[in-house]
């Protein structure tokens, strides 16, 4: 059993737009986008790949702007700030092995 039925969202690797230091994602269905056709999630390494960077473009969350701003969007920042020390975690396995 699932606490929710559908995915969030489902994402689509766009082999052909990405490239060793971006990846691009398109956002294709989920439960928490409005429109499918033009959203997309991007990856890109920056500063000689000491740094990368995240970034979602045209985006619509299903919920109004402001209902979105109080509850999804805290929810993303939160799972990016666990996404950084997963890769913080990896950079330092890859030093000291």
């Amino acid at each position: 059993m699932h606490l929710i039925p559908r995915p969030l969202l489902v994402l689509e690797h766009d082999e052909q737009a990405s490239q060793g230091d971006r990846q691009l994602f398109w956002i294709r269905s989920g439960v928490l986008a409005r429109h499918f056709k033009f959203g997309r999630l991007e990856f890109r390494c920056v500063l000689d790949g000491s740094q990368a960077l995240a970034a979602i473009h045209d985006f619509h969350p299903r919920i109004p702007w402001l209902l979105y701003r109080a509850t999804q969007a805290r929810v993303h920042h939160f799972i990016m700030h666990v996404f950084d020390r997963h890769l913080r975690r990896l950079e330092v396995e890859e030093i000291d092995p």
